[in-house]
């Protein structure tokens, strides 16, 4: 098992490959704009490697103590494994001192994947992030913010890291 940064052409695809199958169109952001923030230090593709193939995935951006999780996949055919909270174990030990967020759905009855939401969000709050009840919209969908346990974290943290994420290039 090796969790690193992508460094590699090759991972890069199969990064990609990996976000998107795992993610729907609507929740996803165009990939060369993911990878023109981490050309600027903005963004950073995370692997998670059994042998030589990538079975996770996370994207985050780190600002000022906070680390925003913009994506976060396990291979579909290797979920349930113990992958997931080996690669959020490594956040939380690799960035013992920040706040780490992310987005689920919001929980809907109504909604057709309602029953997926859910288990997303149980997967969450089993693996160390607990929920203050916050929520918000985006890409005009909207989502409860979750955070790390121990260091509560507020949509104005999101909308911060957000803002420094999408913002040009310069010295910050």
């Amino acid at each position: 098992m090796n969790i690193h940064k992508i460094s590699n052409n090759k991972e890069l695809l199969a990064f990609q490959n990996l976000y998107l199958k795992s993610f729907p169109e609507e929740e996803r952001l165009d990939f060369e704009l993911l990878k023109s923030k981490a050309d600027e230090g903005r963004g950073n593709f995370l692997g998670l490697f059994d042998q030589q193939n990538l079975v996770g995935m996370i994207y985050y951006s780190e600002y000022q103590g906070t680390i925003y999780i913009f994506y976060f996949a396990i291979d579909q055919q290797l979920q349930s494994h113990g992958y997931g909270k080996i690669m959020l174990d490594y956040m939380f030990e690799t960035f013992q001192q920040h706040k780490i967020i992310l987005l689920v759905e919001k929980i809907n009855s109504k909604a057709e994947n309602n029953e997926q939401r859910i288990r997303r969000k149980k997967f969450y709050l089993k693996n160390g992030f607990t929920s203050n009840q916050q929520f918000l919209q985006t890409l005009g969908l909207n989502f409860e913010l979750i955070h790390r346990e121990g260091n509560t974290a507020y949509v104005a943290d999101y909308q911060k890291i957000r803002e420094y994420f999408y913002s040009a290039a310069k010295n910050d």
